[in-house]
């Protein structure tokens, strides 16, 4: 964007949706308000990972917009030009985004069905941002290791994190809240119910 507008601060030269403009506003508001200069960089580093995926929505194709078809190849320079569709590509993005959000807050994730093609999703954006990043990815992650152990060797160390917090005379299956049924399960057991 700095290249198409020809200015750093590219965010107040484009017409932003009026969601976008909140967002730039309230990045450059928690700057203001941390006692910090409010310059370029410090914005794009404030504005949230949902701002960059909606640069992805139908509004960015308008010319006063500036960003799409362009940004596309300016974005992902080694995404093949075949995929090149701005709505999968805004798709692919908030699967990514609502995954992220999901770990983010700490909310469960196992008995997603295609967490595996996410990931494979994932590592395809990062490749199609930059090949060394994707690269440095792969050899850092653990997803492929966790994923593939299932939910046994957590569910162990959280049992035997319940034994010790209980004592040493109380297995993990006896454990109980005080006013819950007597043939209650144990906590592992409840985290691995399936979610209605």
């Amino acid at each position: 964007m700095v290249a198409e507008t020809g200015s750093q601060t590219w965010y107040d030269n484009v017409a932003l949706t009026p969601w976008g403009l909140r967002e730039v506003g309230k990045a450059k508001a928690n700057i203001a308000n941390a006692d910090r200069p409010v310059t370029p960089g410090r914005v794009i580093a404030e504005l949230q990972f949902g701002f960059w995926t909606a640069m992805f929505e139908s509004h960015f194709e308008q010319p006063n917009a500036r960003f799409l078809p362009k940004g596309i190849k300016a974005t992902f320079p080694h995404m093949p030009k075949s995929l090149h569709r701005r709505k999968t590509i805004k798709g692919d993005l908030d699967k990514i985004r609502k995954l992220r959000n999901r770990i983010f807050h700490h909310e469960r994730i196992i008995h997603w069905k295609d967490l595996t093609q996410q990931h494979g999703l994932i590592l395809d954006f990062l490749g199609w941002l930059n090949h060394d990043l994707a690269e440095m990815a792969k050899i850092i992650e653990t997803f492929p290791k966790i994923y593939a152990s299932g939910t046994q060797p957590f569910l162990d160390r959280l049992d035997g994190h319940i034994a010790a917090m209980a004592g040493p005379s109380v297995a993990p299956a006896q454990i109980s809240t005080p006013d819950a049924p007597k043939n209650d399960p144990p906590a592992s057991a409840v985290l691995t119910a399936p979610q209605k």
